[in-house]
């Protein structure tokens, strides 16, 4: 409501405020790509959505309902405490679009990058060309690993029923081409 007082002023701040409504400002948005601190794996549904509610440090903090892994060293720099100066991994968008993204990142160890993208099926990720397997963070956000270094990297969207589709049109124009010819034939 126009003139009201911010709740939360440390973390809205007033773009415009008048008759026709107010818009305001989130000091505290997270970008789409970005590294946690600490992350948390919880495999208890009646654990992890607690949690989950009561979070509130989502720019330092994951919680992962599972980590699927056979690389020690992945599993240890994820889930072994990281010291408060430790320096986190950085992720920087290069180009952009809705449905493909291209970052440069570089981290000092194994390190999670999160997304503000849902975790859907159809989501890709691939790290200096390579695919890798994308993790569930806080229930719903697309999340990655990627190594120490840096790293050329690739977020698309790719859902299998685009290519289902395609094939099924495919399939259709090439049975309507069939069709019309023998129709074709027995006409003349």
């Amino acid at each position: 409501k126009p003139g009201t007082p911010v709740t939360d002023p440390k973390r809205y701040a007033v773009v415009y405020d008048g008759r026709d409504g107010r818009i305001l400002e989130n000091r505290t948005v997270l970008p789409r790509f970005y590294a946690v601190r600490n992350i948390l794996l919880e495999f208890r549904d009646e654990v992890l959505y607690p949690q989950l509610r009561q979070q509130r440090e989502w720019a330092n903090t994951a919680i992962l309902h599972d980590l699927k892994t056979d690389n020690a060293q992945l599993r240890d720099d994820f889930l072994k405490p990281r010291p408060v100066d430790a320096p986190l991994a950085t992720a920087k968008i290069v180009t952009a679009t809705p449905t493909d993204y291209r970052l440069r990142a570089s981290a000092p160890r194994w390190s999670l990058i999160v997304s503000s993208i849902p975790s859907w099926p159809g989501w890709k990720v691939a790290v200096d060309g390579r695919r890798v397997e994308t993790i569930r963070v806080n229930a719903v956000f697309l999340g990655f690993p990627v190594p120490p270094g840096e790293h050329d990297v690739r977020v698309w969207y790719a859902p299998m029923s685009f290519w289902v589709g395609v094939w099924v049109a495919v399939g259709t124009l090439l049975l309507l081409v069939t069709l019309s010819r023998v129709d074709g034939e027995r006409s003349r």
